[in-house]
């Protein structure tokens, strides 16, 4: 496949786009969809339409990293105080000089601490009648306190606007207390196949080919961040992405482009590439784009899978990826991978 092909309501017209140009084509003539406020645990494949805010410094206190004892001053030697700091609530305990408390991961440091030392080294002794603590001979002093902000203040950027929501964007979001953020997506489309030579169900008669595309269609669009829903009609202004009828040729379309019309509806901007070395690129095209299903080898080069037909999906059975093959590309050349769901 080479292009998409794209038809205009205005000049009845058939487009011819090449791969490398559907990012801008489709950002140029696409506006963005509404953007909304929404909790990110509930927005999974979704798009930040701005900035990620932390609203609270992480850790909020000075918290110790290790379970160990808070100490004050230099030491070489520290005099034990009754009790414990544990995490989840503030100690009514504050340290003078010389003075040490055990402490807890994740408990706040009491008043007076000056550094956190880990159990593993310290060891305990009596000394002039009372219990204390010092370091192990050739232990390695360092201070085990989780700073203030530490990890990012109050007022930080935490994550750039066009960046996709994972589990990482919502994890972080709720450790900065900023669950709620605008975003856009993630899109929704719906389904219409065509042809009356398909049958999805029930016997083939004589012509008819099985639907071998719609129940794995919503997979693929999900791998782009692109739900499905039931086919209820074809209302206007909604895009349409019309697919070839071979199996693999309609996923690799989909993927291509798919991954394109996220770019252009949610402005989404931190979406890396992928790519590889080929091992083999056999009767190579010298004016299309070639998209080919590939394995990695022994190497780490790829490798192709099977054979370039299009009216199953075998060639992905063992594939990896889908690898873009630029005209005149050879064996050896670095080339965009595309992820396969699994």
């Amino acid at each position: 496949m080479s292009a998409v092909q794209a038809r205009s309501a205005d000049t009845a017209s058939r487009v011819d786009v090449a791969v490398a140009e559907l990012d801008v084509v489709l950002g140029s003539e696409l506006s963005p969809i509404r953007e909304r406020y929404a909790a990110l645990a509930e927005a999974v494949g979704a798009t930040l339409a701005g900035p990620l805010w932390a609203t609270a410094a992480l850790p909020v206190a000075d918290t110790a990293a290790m379970d160990g004892f808070a100490v004050s001053g230099p030491g070489p030697r520290w005099r034990m105080l009754i009790g414990t700091c544990t995490a989840g609530r503030r100690s009514r305990i504050a340290l003078a000089d010389g003075e040490a408390v055990r402490i807890a991961t994740g408990a706040l440091t009491p008043p007076g601490t000056t550094a956190v030392i880990r159990s593993e080294h310290v060891y305990g002794e009596r000394f002039g009648g009372q219990a204390t603590i010092a370091v192990l001979p050739g232990a390695p002093r360092r201070n085990d306190t989780r700073v203030r902000g530490e990890s990012w203040s109050d007022g930080d950027e935490l994550a750039a606007a066009g960046m996709r929501v994972d589990a990482s964007v919502i994890s972080v979001a709720q450790s900065a207390e900023t669950p709620i953020a605008m975003i856009r997506g993630p899109l929704r489309a719906d389904v219409l196949l065509t042809g009356d030579e398909i049958r999805a169900t029930g016997e083939l008669a004589p012509g008819q080919v099985r639907d071998a595309l719609g129940a794995v269609l919503p997979h693929y669009l999900g791998h782009c961040d692109i739900g499905v829903r039931r086919l209820t009609r074809l209302p206007d202004g909604r895009i349409l992405l019309a697919l070839p009828g071979n199996p693999l040729a309609a996923v690799a379309a989909t993927l291509v482009t798919g991954r394109s019309l996220v770019r252009a509806l949610t402005r989404r901007t931190d979406s890396a590439s992928s790519w590889g070395r080929i091992a083999d690129a056999a009767a190579p095209d010298d004016a299309r784009t070639r998209i080919v299903p590939v394995r990695q080898v022994e190497g780490g080069v790829w490798r192709a899978t099977g054979t370039s037909g299009t009216a199953h999906l075998a060639a992905l059975l063992q594939a990896q990826s889908l690898a873009l093959l630029p005209a005149g590309t050879g064996r050896g050349a670095l080339v965009e991978l595309l992820p396969l769901p699994r």
